[in-house]
């Protein structure tokens, strides 16, 4: 019986996150304005990197990544993920610059429309000075 209730909860969760329509999947039109950071932002060590940006698409989204990464080793120093389901919603999020050395970052918003691995996404570049 709990095996049968499992299997049932799984199934709503996977029914309940997939599109609702039959608007054809098209990741170039999702619009991701990111207005925070601006390219080549500058940061010191304790400064706080506030993220902002506002995603939008003709459907429903699934979710979305947030990361920023050390562009020498790949390395992630901040990283979010959410579910969203939804066709606009607000990126508000920030890191809090712990770098002791001379870095530079890339931050990248990925949006993705549904489970199949139809997505976009958008870079910018940011640096880190001690």
């Amino acid at each position: 019986m709990r095996l049968l209730l499992s299997i049932i909860t799984f199934g709503l969760l996977c029914a309940g996150c997939q599109k609702k329509d039959s608007t054809p999947v098209e990741p170039s039109s999702i619009s991701i304005d990111l207005s925070n950071p601006t390219e080549g932002q500058v940061y010191r060590k304790g400064d706080t990197v506030f993220v902002n940006a506002v995603v939008s698409y003709a459907t429903q989204l699934h979710a979305y990544e947030l990361s920023i990464t050390k562009d020498t080793s790949n390395t992630n120093v901040f990283y979010e993920y959410k579910h969203v389901s939804t066709d606009k919603f607000t990126i508000s999020s920030y890191w809090v610059d712990t770098l002791a050395s001379a870095t530079d970052l890339t931050l990248k918003v990925m949006v993705q429309i549904d489970h199949n691995g139809n997505q976009r996404f958008i870079k910018t570049t940011l640096k880190c000075q001690p």
